[in-house]
């Protein structure tokens, strides 16, 4: 089932992967827990908590090339094994990530036996399952028929996460006037 929940955890960005970890921020860099597939959001917890800014790397070097300047961050990066903040915190200060993790593996030896994947859509196991046995099997017709099956599942899972997202009544978007 591995295969089936490594290619699930790059292709899904559904709410019940959504998780939260905090750390102590008292450095340039810390790294992001190891099962993050995607940031969502990166907040200081102070009163109030105060939501910092995601930039490219590249706008990262322009700001430390032109002051690498000490406080608290306002800005920060991700870049490989590591998430950058800018400026660099010059005191202790309680973070917190909101962020897309990757599903986690059902593996008897460890006691998972479930997950919410299986729970509320176990064909995508199966079909993600059967799709893989096609080329062991050395029959093509498998591979295509259960990804078929599997992209279908996919879809829905999809769909399903973006029809929960938005039910009830209408989300109200506030609008700002310029000028």
């Amino acid at each position: 089932m591995g295969i089936v929940e490594t290619e699930l955890s790059r292709r899904l960005r559904d709410r019940r992967m959504i998780s939260r970890a905090t750390a102590t921020l008292n450095a340039q860099y810390i790294k992001p827990p190891s099962t993050l597939v995607a940031l969502r959001n990166i907040q200081l917890n102070t009163d109030p908590p105060r939501t910092l800014t995601q930039i490219t790397p590249d706008v990262m070097d322009d700001k430390r090339a032109s002051s690498n300047a000490t406080g608290t961050p306002g800005f920060y990066s991700h870049l490989g094994q590591q998430i950058e903040f800018y400026p660099t915190p010059d005191s202790e200060v309680t973070l917190e990530i909101a962020y897309y993790r990757t599903i986690p593996a059902i593996t008897a030896e460890a006691g998972q036996t479930t997950n919410w994947l299986i729970e509320y859509h176990p064909d995508a196991y199966l079909y993600g399952c059967l799709k893989q046995a096609g080329p062991y099997l050395g029959d093509q017709s498998i591979t295509t028929t259960f990804n078929t099956y599997f992209e279908q599942a996919v879809q829905q899972i999809i769909q399903h996460d973006t029809d929960t997202k938005f039910s009830g009544r209408t989300p109200q978007t506030a609008i700002t006037r310029i000028g």
